[in-house]
């Protein structure tokens, strides 16, 4: 406890001093401020200024240090006006002005609310030591007395009370009058009793605290017997016992609660602060096996500085021997009384035989005195009323019994004295006896002296303390008689309706002078004491300590006795009460509010709101004991040897209270302490974080990006705390709060973790990375999505993550998290609710759809509350989940919001279908060529109807998927599938331009040029390296360099760099596809420029017309495809109309063209085979008729030429 107090002052000392205001200026002065409107919640600052608001001040508890013996400063709401940060940054000299302005809106808010209850890191305890004796008390109030009451023991170990017998049937069945508590006799079965008790009724913090520190296994159930056997042996000592008295303390391991300073309690008693032996005679220290005894604040104490002292067993002296007879051991037999639960018997002297002894009794009177002239039938009749009725009455005012005297000279009284050896005082004419103080003892002296008597107050009734006594003047002067408000009640009916007795009235009666006859002063004037820094008061030197304050003994009526001095000390006129209401009633003087041990005091204050403030309880001051009537209870006598005896004894295995109050206590401490920490974690971080952060961005030279990289852990930790089964408990951050309940836990116990997630970790929305054609503009992508990536919400506060040591017996527990509106934007987002993330890289914030969002407002705060599911709320780890306040709509689930527009939809689908119609022509190319040609190679039309295909699957594949976000997050294979298309386009190109050379210019024929088959190889070769280099600088340059934030998500991802180089890679590799395709577009032009000279002068056969329309077809649509794409490019033009028309033209089109001249040459190259089929058959007919014929060849109806494989 010391040492969370220490690290929580030594982060204040640091916060206030030179290092941290340095720093918290520095950067506070980039964040600027103004007077704002606040309603702020629980504040405990002075309002007031001492100087132009000196009156306010001076009453006013919050200011005023005087008055917190009478009053406490209450938390209250103020709506005041003060100077707060906004969210005006100056970010100008910081390396990342964006990134640094979200770190600087943190640092303000904590700033802003440091010190709020509702806002900020507080936990609204003012008096740390008091707050945690105050919960120590109600734990041990609550699991530890009760059972000690139910054991035998009573609340302070004094034993059950009693006035009668049949009160103790849960024990014994015998009350002991003198004492007036239970005789008790077994101390196994009284523990026995308590540790059930105890292990029924504790809670299950209590419970996983007491495994945790003994060692008991967790499969050991806490209603076994096993267990209680383990905590019986962890919680056994060795001590020393009384065994005729269970609650003797006496030797047993201990504590003393008395004054700290003896000479505290020695100036109250008039003794040597050396003479222990008299003041623990006069003022014995109260004694507990724990320090949570609440003792009785004894006057002689009180003001004293009290704490328990801890005391061990005293085992030297246990089994030492000890005379059981107050008059001494002579080893014979004597008639005694032996009280039960008491160490000394009392002799009888009167009764000198064993017979007479044990047929007499010792009669017990209510008053607890012991009288032994009695028989049985006699003591039962004795009737006494145990408190006064209201009456007149003459009585001694310093309670003198009675006095024996007689009337004489001073000569013959001092003779009497010296002759029997008594004290005497001669007092004009009447010789008083002051050493004989019974009524026996007087009329023993009857007959020596004639008129010699007993005198007590009530026999002068009649001329009781008047100004012209006639009778017993000095008689009545030596007993000091009054008239009293009071009397003797007569009969029971009287003592049980009207009689008792208020402690007050020793201190409400006084008297200022001795001279006779005395007047009585009724009523007193009491005050609470001054203040002297500490909550114990003080009372002057002339003013005398009683147990609420101190009682102003110079003050003599009540219109002296004004409401406050001139210290500010309250001051109230007390009368003797002579009822219950009037001694309890709730007022100055009578009524306080008592603190929490070891101080004990009990404070002038009334209000019950004011007293919880000091973690104490309303208490009275003064005790009212009701008139009961009792008679005499009949003891025994023992004839019984009058010797030395063992009274105590070495007993092992004997319960220690001190260990089980220990365990209670540690408890409670562990449960503080994590109030503590959670404080100061939550203080340290929630400035720390953001400060360190700026300090380097912007006040150091390590400027930029690398200030980020440290501060990227999105979740801070801001408390601890636990969640237990049957138990209350909260945890809280700036941000929110959670609650849970005694059903928040099925089974035992969990450590919980709160950390806040900032809401700027989701400020920036998502963009798409771009690729190097862009369909149409990428649109943002807000926080709050639903399973289709639609933006469905709004995120209104920052978020929480909860963290469970063992989450499996969780149930529900109720969350608040803080609502902070969001922008005009958001108008359309009207439900509320709590969103989740799966796991904290989560890029997005998925709607709960809870129906049970409430509005709870603190202060000017709002927040949403609700009761949640631990096990409805999905996360990747079970023992972490991620919760957010947002706004979303009515229907989220059913919003399914298009990745592109429905017209870029409809362009795209359109060109997947036409690419997907090609597909099966080109196939069809394909099967012709396989099912009918039977020349050997493969021709231009199969090369180019297989890269076709390959094109038109890709392009299909990109058309259908691009819409559907297919490639959303994966910008590699976006460009992939994308330019892939691009390369075997150019790979057609080449292959065009080899089939084309192929047709050379011989001898006036053409025939093939095998030996430039290498264009193709070094052609396709260059291009599909090209097409390598391009992606891998792609993805490993572009990609992974460029579309970073420094802060990711606070600020947005700035795609620029991947734009530019993106756009610079596209313009580079499609100039040089462009030249290069010019170049064999020129080659392919030259060629056919031959080819058209060297057959000028003939027709130019099919193949060669095919050769140049393909070619010229492919090489045009490359050209116009490639300049399209550089304008693209140039104008940064996102269209899908642009792009639709450039593929439909150049692809489509293109492949289109190719394949009607396909499927033409393929009808032409078949027409022909069918001639010539049907030429031979004829010519193998009309063979004869031939060789007859002149007139020519085959040749001459025309030659079809040379065929080549095209």
């Amino acid at each position: 406890f010391d040492e969370i107090l220490y690290n929580k002052y030594a982060i204040d000392v640091f916060n206030s001093g030179i290092a941290g205001s340095s720093c918290n200026s520095k950067i506070a002065q980039r964040i600027r401020s103004r007077e704002t409107a606040v309603t702020l919640l629980d504040q405990i600052a002075c309002l007031f200024d001492p100087v132009l608001q000196a009156t306010q001040w001076l009453f006013e508890a919050c200011c005023n240090p005087f008055l917190e013996l009478q009053s406490c400063c209450l938390p209250y709401t103020s709506n005041t006006s003060l100077e707060q940060y906004t969210d005006d940054y100056d970010a100008e000299g910081c390396g990342v002005p964006e990134c640094a302005e979200t770190y600087m809106d943190e640092l303000g808010y904590a700033f802003n609310n440091l010190d709020d209850r509702v806002l900020g890191c507080s936990s609204g305890i003012q008096e740390f030591p008091l707050a945690l004796k105050s919960l120590e008390k109600i734990e041990l109030n609550e699991f530890v007395v009760p059972c000690m009451e139910q054991a035998g023991f009573g609340d302070r170990f004094n034993g059950p009370t009693c006035t009668e017998d049949s009160d103790c049937n849960q024990w014994t069945g015998r009350c002991n009058l003198e004492t007036s508590t239970c005789e008790l006799d077994n101390l196994e079965e009284m523990e026995s009793t308590f540790l059930n008790c105890f292990v029924d009724t504790m809670s299950t913090s209590l419970e996983d605290y007491i495994r945790e520190q003994t060692g008991i296994r967790d499969n050991v159930a806490r209603g076994s017997q096993e267990f209680l056997n383990e905590i019986q042996q962890a919680a056994s000592i060795t001590d020393c016992i009384n065994p005729s008295n269970p609650i003797d303390l006496s030797k047993r391991e201990r504590y003393e609660w008395d004054v700290q300073r003896l000479l505290c309690k020695a100036d109250f008693l008039g003794v040597s602060a050396d003479d222990t032996d008299t003041m623990n005679e006069l003022c014995p220290p109260g004694l507990c096996l724990g320090d949570f005894c609440l003792q009785n604040n004894s006057d002689c104490r009180a003001r004293c500085d009290l704490a328990y002292i801890y005391t061990p067993m005293e085992e030297e002296t246990c089994a030492e021997e000890a005379c059981i007879s107050d008059q001494g051991c002579d080893d014979s037999f004597h008639c005694m009384y032996c009280p039960p639960n008491e160490d000394e018997c009392t002799e009888v002297t009167a009764i000198t035989d064993q017979t007479t002894c044990e047929n007499s009794v010792a009669c017990v009177l209510p008053s607890g005195e012991v009288v032994f002239d009695l028989t049985e039938s006699e003591c039962r009749n004795v009737g006494y009323c145990s408190g006064d009725c209201v009456g007149p009455s003459c009585v001694s005012f310093d309670g003198i019994e009675g006095v024996c005297a007689f009337d004489t000279d001073s000569t013959t009284c001092d003779n009497f004295g010296t002759n029997n050896g008594e004290t005497v005082e001669f007092d004009m004419t009447t010789c008083l006896v002051t050493s004989v103080t019974s009524e026996a003892d007087c009329n023993a002296y009857q007959g020596t002296e004639p008129t010699i008597a007993w005198y007590t107050c009530s026999d002068f009734a009649a001329n009781c303390a008047t100004e012209n006594i006639t009778l017993g003047m000095e008689t009545q002067r030596y007993m000091n008689c009054y008239q009293s408000m009071w009397k003797e009640c007569e009969t029971q009916t009287e003592c049980e309706t009207e009689g008792g007795y208020c402690t007050d009235r020793p201190y409400a009666i006084t008297i200022h002078s001795y001279d006779y006859p005395i007047i009585p002063q009724i009523g007193g004037c009491f005050t609470g004491g001054e203040y002297f820094g500490t909550l114990i008061a003080h009372c002057n030197p002339k003013e005398t300590y009683f147990r609420a304050g101190c009682h102003n003994t110079r003050v003599f009526t009540p219109e002296a006795c004004t409401f406050f001095t001139g210290n500010l000390i309250p001051q109230q006129w007390v009368t003797p009460a002579t009822t219950q209401a009037e001694c309890q009633a709730v007022a100055r003087g009578r009524y306080g509010c008592l603190l929490p041990a070891p101080l004990d005091a009990l404070l002038w204050i009334l209000n019950e709101p004011e007293c919880e403030c000091w973690s104490g309880t309303n208490h009275y001051a003064w005790d009212w004991i009701p008139g009961t009537w009792d008679s005499g209870v009949p003891r025994s006598l023992e004839w019984r040897r009058a010797e030395a005896e063992t009274l105590y004894e070495l007993q092992d295995d004997r319960l220690s209270f001190i260990i089980i109050s220990d365990w209670v206590k540690g408890n409670v401490l562990a449960k503080f302490l994590d109030i503590l920490r959670s404080e100061t974690l939550c203080t340290s971080n929630a400035i720390t974080y953001p400060m360190f952060t700026l300090v380097c961005d912007c006040q150091s030279d390590e400027k930029g990006a690398d200030c980020y990289s440290f501060a990227n852990d999105k979740e801070i930790l801001m408390g601890f705390s636990y969640a237990c089964a049957d138990e209350e408990s909260t945890i809280k951050h700036p941000s929110g709060n959670v609650a849970f309940d005694v059903n928040s836990v099925k089974k035992g116990c969990t450590d919980v973790n709160i950390s806040v997630i900032y809401k700027n970790w989701y400020r920036a929305p998502f963009i798409p990375p771009p690729i190097s054609f862009e369909w149409e503009e990428p649109e943002e992508i807000g926080p709050v999505v639903n399973r289709h990536k639609s933006t469905v919400g709004v995120l209104v506060g920052d978020g929480t993550k909860l963290s469970f040591e063992d989450s499996g017996h969780l149930r529900k527990f109720e969350l608040c998290l803080l609502f902070s509106p969001p922008d005009d934007r958001a108008f359309k987002y009207r439900y509320k609710d709590f969103g989740y993330i799966p796991n904290i890289d989560s890029e997005f914030i998925y709607p709960l759809g809870l129906g049970n969002i409430y509005i709870e407002r603190r202060a000017s705060s709002t927040f949403f509350c609700a009761r949640v599911d631990y096990r409805e709320i999905p996360s990747d780890v079970d023992t972490e989940i991620y919760l957010f306040p947002i706004l979303r709509l009515e229907d989220y689930e059913d919003v399914d919001d298009e990745y592109v527009s429905r017209q870029t939809r409809a362009l795209m689908y359109t060109l997947g279908v036409c690419y997907c119609i090609l597909i099966p022509s080109l196939f069809l190319n394909l099967y012709q060529y396989f099912a009918y040609s039977k020349r050997g190679g493969a021709p231009l039309s199969l090369w180019m109807a297989v890269f076709f295909i390959i094109l038109c699957i890709f392009r299909a594949v990109f058309m259908f998927a691009y819409p559907n976000a297919v490639f959303e997050g994966d910008s590699l294979s976006e460009f992939v599938v994308f330019e892939i298309p691009t390369f075997l386009l150019i790979s057609v190109v080449i292959i065009c331009i080899y089939y084309w050379k192929k047709v050379v210019i011989k001898k006036n024929h053409f025939i093939p040029e095998k030996s430039n088959r290498f264009i193709i190889y070094v052609g396709l070769g260059f291009v599909w390296s090209l097409w390598l280099i391009v992606t891998l600088v792609y993805s490993e340059v572009i990609l992974e360099e460029g579309g970073k934030s420094d802060c990711g998500g606070r600020v947005a991802t700035d795609y620029t760099e991947v734009e530019d180089n993106t756009r610079t890679l596209a313009i580079v590799y499609h100039s040089v596809i462009i030249a290069i395709t010019l170049i064999l577009s020129f080659i392919f032009l030259y060629y056919t420029y031959t080819i058209l000279s060297a057959t000028k002068s003939k027709k130019m056969t099919g193949a060669k017309e095919y050769v140049v329309v393909i070619g010229g077809i492919i090489c045009s649509a490359f050209i116009l495809r490639s300049i399209l794409f550089l304008v693209v490019l140039a104008i940064e033009l996102a269209s899908s109309i642009y792009l639709f028309i450039t593929l439909f033209l150049t692809e489509v089109m293109m492949i289109a063209t190719t394949q009607v001249q396909f499927l033409k040459r393929r009808i032409t190259e078949t027409a022909s085979r069918l001639s010539r089929s049907s030429f031979r058959k004829t010519g193998a007919a009309s063979s004869s008729g031939s060789r007859m014929s002149s007139s020519g060849s085959p040749n001459s109806s025309g030659s079809v030429g040379p065929q080549y494989d095209m």
